[in-house]
């Protein structure tokens, strides 16, 4: 069964499982497993999408990197932080 014809996708879905297999760690029911999976699948959609668009023009790629990554790497050191909960009370 040929799914495409270009030898770049089959490297995303590689990369892509490598990384959800090793690096992410799914906590809870079921339920909130396969959310959670839904979700990692749509955001990674959306910014290989994202890169997509902005792939054209260096200085557009660059600044679009850098939002990027500021914004993902300053929601993991929030939701990290929103779910510490708070020291007991002594």
């Amino acid at each position: 069964m040929v799914i495409t014809d270009s030898p770049v996708v089959p490297l995303f879905a590689a990369f892509g499982s490598i990384a959800m297999l090793l690096f992410v760690e799914f906590a809870g029911s079921m339920r909130d497993r396969l959310v959670e999976q839904a979700a990692l699948v749509v955001t990674g959609a959306v910014l290989i999408s994202l890169g997509t668009l902005v792939s054209r023009g260096v200085w557009l790629c660059t600044l679009a990197t850098a939002v990027v990554s500021f914004l993902v790497l300053f929601s993991g050191v929030v939701s990290s932080a929103w779910r510490v909960p708070p020291p007991p009370c002594s």
